[in-house]
């Protein structure tokens, strides 16, 4: 007669047995429908990566935690509250996007949407953009098609350790600037003669919001130079007249009314 434990161990290896043939089948068809199309009624991620058959990440829809600048942009990893796409060029890095934040701030709003495209390891070179706000000192609302001269080197890290000092709050830092805006002027100006700084060159838009308790308006097209200064406006003022300004070469604006005004 079998003993009590050979009876135990009998049962133990038909559980066993039993389990294999009801899970191993299961097993074997999640891995043969890994290429099969699926469908979802609605699902809630923090991350979705679209890579290629080599793993290359092309394309990323994120939350505010789960962003991911791209290959060899380390610095920017994770940072900031934007969430929204970005797209990835054929080895890895970041080459545009369309991003979003907004949220209720002390005395009214502020927010930022814009679809962006990117130079070669660059920054963005294209934003169409919406930019607002609003809070007990005044208000400001931009919309309109921006374009921004690159420098022609291909690591946009490089201009990183300038433009922490120039925009601190765009890289999370709270600690006040040590230097004063006159150094970081002259340090943007001597940057940008050789041509190592991004500058904004064009803007096409309408700019408006209130500033000293007076409200502005203008709807135009903006150019300036290769240190962002503004050389030509061709736009309609806050009080609905047309004007023409350039800025001669003694850096003074001269401004042609196209209309004479009452």
């Amino acid at each position: 007669m079998k003993t009590t434990l050979e009876k135990k161990v009998q049962r133990l290896q038909m559980l066993v047995v039993i389990s294999l043939l009801l899970y191993v089948p299961i097993i074997l068809m999640s891995f043969s429908g890994q290429d099969k199309v699926q469908k979802f009624k609605e699902i809630n991620v923090e991350r979705i990566n679209v890579v290629e058959k080599d793993g290359t990440l092309k394309m990323a829809i994120f939350n505010s935690n789960r962003i991911t600048r791209g290959t060899g942009d380390a610095k920017r990893q994770g940072e900031g509250t934007i969430s929204g796409i970005l797209f990835y060029n054929e080895e890895g890095y970041e080459c545009g996007g369309l991003v979003f934040d907004g949220k209720k701030i002390k005395g009214g709003q502020k927010t930022g949407v814009s679809l962006t495209m990117d130079g070669y390891r660059q920054d963005q070179t294209i934003a169409l953009q919406h930019n607002e706000h609003k809070d007990d000192k005044g208000s400001f609302y931009e919309d309109g098609l921006r374009i921004m001269s690159r420098p022609d080197r291909a690591d946009v890290s490089a201009e990183y350790d300038f433009y922490r000092i120039k925009y601190p709050k765009m890289f999370g830092i709270k600690k006040p600037s040590s230097y004063t805006k006159a150094q970081i002027d002259s340090m943007f100006y001597a940057l940008a003669r050789q041509n190592k700084v991004a500058t904004r060159r064009v803007f096409l838009g309408s700019v408006r919001g209130t500033k000293n308790g007076k409200w502005y308006d203008r709807s135009g097209l903006f150019i300036k130079n290769k240190y962002g200064k503004s050389m030509i406006k061709i736009y309609i003022d806050t009080n609905d007249q047309p004007k023409f300004e350039v800025m001669d070469t003694l850096g003074k604006t001269v401004t042609y009314r196209l209309i004479p005004e009452k």
